[in-house]
């Protein structure tokens, strides 16, 4: 990950380390380096719309939202299974950052959210934690060259297409032939 952006937002690298044990599915699709680009997709959305404190809450809420898959199908399920089984492991992380009780919740409904239709409105105190992880992890869509532009909530998101195929590209320089 980009330790100059971790830096920027106070973010300590190492205390965000992912393991392959993490994950209930050994998975290139939806493994460590996807969650990868997802985080740091989050923190780059934050700072397009000056939302970095939401950011961080959906970089949180990244770090776990496809942990409790337990394949790579089509799937609505998997957010609310690692909402349950991985956020309570990784509580203590979060609050060494200062995550309050209430924010662990936007970090729950981020998580749950993320892969059925969002109930979180523009509006809502837990929207922009929900709204960033959505659109950072659409961003992703392009290892699977299913990204669909309209589908993104803001319209900085879309700026940032360029840099997601950058970086799934040098994730997979090695296998691209």
């Amino acid at each position: 990950m980009d330790t100059e952006l971790l830096s920027e937002y106070g973010i300590d690298g190492k205390d965000f380390e992912l393991k392959q044990s993490y994950f209930e599915n050994v998975s290139f699709i939806h493994g460590i380096k996807h969650t990868e680009r997802v985080m740091t997709h989050c923190l780059l959305i934050g700072k397009l719309i000056e939302r970095r404190y939401e950011a961080f809450l959906a970089f949180c809420a990244a770090y776990v939202h496809d942990m409790g898959r337990s394949g790579d199908g089509y799937n609505t399920v998997h957010g609310r299974i690692s909402a349950e089984k991985k956020l309570p492991f990784f509580t203590p992380l979060f609050r060494k950052y200062g995550v309050s009780d209430k924010e662990l919740k936007y970090i729950e409904s981020a998580v749950i959210q993320h892969c059925v239709k969002e109930w979180s409105e523009n509006g809502d105190d837990d929207y922009h934690v929900m709204a960033i992880l959505k659109d950072a992890d659409a961003l992703d869509r392009v290892r699977i060259n299913d990204l669909n532009p309209d589908m993104l909530r803001y319209e900085e998101s879309n700026t940032l297409i360029d840099k997601a195929w950058e970086m799934f590209r040098a994730d997979n320089k090695d296998s691209c032939g």
